[in-house]
């Protein structure tokens, strides 16, 4: 479903006996999701007036957004203070005829953000157009259906845009503040710039953790990217937009090795995005975003966080089960929440607190205070010092080294040893005979609780 054949028509609205005037056409990438069935979607864009305070958004199945998921996780970003756009869901009868429960979505552009913040920042996002192109070529031919996701990075090769972009471009503040925004973007992208100087750190943090507590991989692909730029900061953050891919029979995702983004953005054999390379690995060599992503993802993981956020949205919650059921009875928040506590689970004992945190082992070299650290973990890991297990002293970790971060292992690469040195009040620290007693102090960076890693009395690795 190409732009060209993306024609809007004249339409009314009739709610609560009241008309609007819109013009509606259909939405969505892939015609086999979007327009399959007799749930076609479609977008719809209000010609004076707003709808439910919305100036344009898009009917679609509510298979397409997971059914109770999609809803659950907008409440949830709600109670974290991130912005998001409307949804929720409603019967809809076309030209008279029943056609069932859809689910509304608002469409995220500077009208959302006036109506939600009071001010109307522009949504940019990276096109895909050219992507869309490209595999419809390319699948025309059954020996290069596998040529754009070998040979192409979209990401970093398609041009940006804004959200209603004939808007954008005929007002002179939001074309400039288009143009700030896309030389932002595009210094990111060519690595000009980190994540801490082009995102607003908070708020991405917490979409990515959210997003991982809901397993809602689908939605960090540039594709589904959809960003906020704040003119007054001149910084970007995320908005929650398809975050769910196709789901037939359960809501929260259950691909596991899909879940957590520390792992699976970099894990190119498994990426199941478009382009090799995304934003989110890009965002995430960031130390500064990923301890504060990994400190969110602590919190909303700990236990009774997910009760805890239930029974403020429980009501709402239940208003649209009840509506979601008259199409579909077989779903229950008791399954959906469910599955949520079980990631909650996984992520925690996979990830922020593992059993192994890491390898430790003694140095071929002369400085007889060190250790050679080996972490094939994804996730950081900030080294605090070393215990004597024994007689519970405690030393620190010595002033030369700055940042006391081992860092994260990226899949399918080589483990990369990395030497600590440490203020040892004794002479010859680690010796065979002394170490059996000694731990080194560690924990995951952002987490709250430590563990003690035991060392190896032998040399691994020599430099």
């Amino acid at each position: 479903l190409l732009e060209k054949n993306k024609r809007s028509v004249p339409a009314l609205i009739s709610y609560k006996n009241k008309k609007y005037d819109i013009r509606i056409r259909l939405k969505g990438f892939m015609t086999q999701t979007h327009l399959q069935d007799h749930k076609w979607s479609s977008r719809i864009t209000l010609t004076n007036e707003r709808f439910l305070g919305m100036k344009g958004f898009s009917l679609q199945s509510p298979q397409r957004r997971s059914y109770i998921s999609s809803f659950l996780l907008h409440k949830f970003s709600e109670n974290l203070k991130l912005p998001t756009k409307r949804f929720n869901i409603v019967p809809v009868s076309i030209n008279g005829k029943y056609m069932g429960i859809y689910n509304y979505e608002e469409f995220p552009d500077h009208h959302m953000n006036e109506s939600l913040t009071g001010k109307n920042n522009i949504v940019i996002r990276i096109d895909d157009d050219q992507m869309l192109f490209d595999q419809k070529n390319a699948n025309q031919n059954s020996k290069n259906l596998n040529h754009t996701s070998n040979t192409a990075n979209y990401y970093f090769s398609s041009k940006i845009r804004a959200r209603a972009l004939n808007e954008v471009l005929n007002d002179k503040i939001l074309k400039k503040d288009f143009e700030r925004a896309s030389k932002l973007l595009n210094s990111f992208r060519l690595e000009k710039l980190s994540a801490s100087e082009v995102f607003d750190l908070d708020k991405t943090a917490l979409w990515l953790a959210v997003n991982d507590l809901f397993g809602a991989y689908h939605g960090h692909c540039f594709t589904n990217i959809n960003l906020v730029y704040d003119r007054d900061k001149n910084r970007f953050y995320p908005l929650i937009w398809d975050a769910f891919s196709e789901n037939l029979s359960s809501t929260i995702s259950h691909h596991k090795f899909r879940m957590f983004k520390l792992q699976h953005v970099f894990d190119f054999m498994k990426l199941g995005c478009p382009s090799k390379i995304e934003m989110p690995s890009q965002m995430l060599v960031d130390i500064n975003l990923v301890e504060k992503y990994l400190k969110n993802l602590d919190e909303l993981t700990s236990s009774g966080y997910i009760d805890n956020i239930l029974k403020k949205v429980q009501p709402e919650v239940d208003d649209y089960l009840r509506v979601l059921n008259l199409d579909y009875p077989q779903f229950n928040l008791d399954d959906e929440i469910m599955r949520l506590k079980d990631n909650a689970k996984y992520l925690r004992g996979a990830f922020l607190y593992p059993a192994k945190p890491f390898e430790a082992y003694l140095t071929a070299d002369n400085e007889k205070n060190s250790l050679v650290l080996v972490n094939t973990n994804p996730v950081p890991f900030k080294i605090i010092g070393l215990i004597d297990i024994t007689t519970n002293q405690k030393f620190i970790i010595n002033n030369n080294n700055s940042d006391y971060i081992l860092k994260n292992h990226i899949p399918n690469t080589p483990a990369n040893p990395a030497k600590f040195l440490f203020e040892c009040p004794i002479e010859n620290c680690f010796t065979p005979e002394k170490i059996k007693n000694m731990r080194i102090i560690t924990k995951v960076l952002g987490t709250r609780k430590t563990s003690n890693v035991q060392i190896n009395n032998w040399v691994a690795y020599e430099r």
